[in-house]
């Protein structure tokens, strides 16, 4: 497994781990009047980045996985090629 592996899962679960904590802290506490926009802005900028880590965590995963297997989306879409046209008989 490669360090840049090691460090994007990492990243990945502090964010959501963040992410997840701060709507759980949320529910339990009454938000100011004078934070409410402030903290609708940090979650907001929260969830992008939990979304961004989140996704490059799985692109490096699907690359890294070899090729056919379950997580190759190649694999799964099917065959690439068209399927012949179908001849129908036609009466003169």
């Amino acid at each position: 497994m490669k360090k840049t592996d090691v460090l994007a899962g990492a990243l990945a679960f502090i964010l959501v781990s963040a992410f997840i904590g701060s709507i759980v802290m949320l529910s339990w506490r009454e938000i100011p009047k004078s934070n409410e926009q402030l903290l609708t802005y940090m979650l907001g900028q929260l969830s992008g980045f939990v979304a961004a880590a989140v996704g490059v965590y799985f692109s490096r995963r699907a690359e890294s996985a070899p090729s056919g297997s379950p997580s190759d989306p190649l694999s799964v879409a099917g065959p690439s090629t068209p399927a012949p046209p179908v001849q129908t008989e036609t009466s003169e």
